[in-house]
């Protein structure tokens, strides 16, 4: 059987301990996705565009055509600068 602890606290704490603990998982899911690949460089999506010298609409057309994918997790769009340079080429 599980032993339940009560604690006093204000409500700003609680908020705090919520969000301290939140903060720490969004981290450890961040650095799974991308630590096998910690040696690979990504670029965000103007990045991408600045280098490849083209708008982002195209970066989405060449993405829905499976050209040039990015790595995705959640809202947040990286391209592998090995796969940018290469296409570039």
């Amino acid at each position: 059987m599980m032993q339940k602890i009560l604690i006093e606290t204000t409500p700003e704490d609680l908020t705090d301990l919520i969000l301290s603990g939140i903060k720490k998982e969004f981290e450890k899911l961040l650095n799974g996705k991308f630590s096998n690949q910690e040696e690979e460089e990504f670029l965000t999506k103007d990045e991408a565009c600045e280098l490849l010298k083209c708008c982002s609409t195209t970066l989405w057309n060449w993405e829905k055509k499976k050209i040039l994918t990015p790595n995705r997790k959640g809202r947040l769009v990286r391209y592998k600068k090995s796969d940018v340079i290469n296409f570039k080429k």
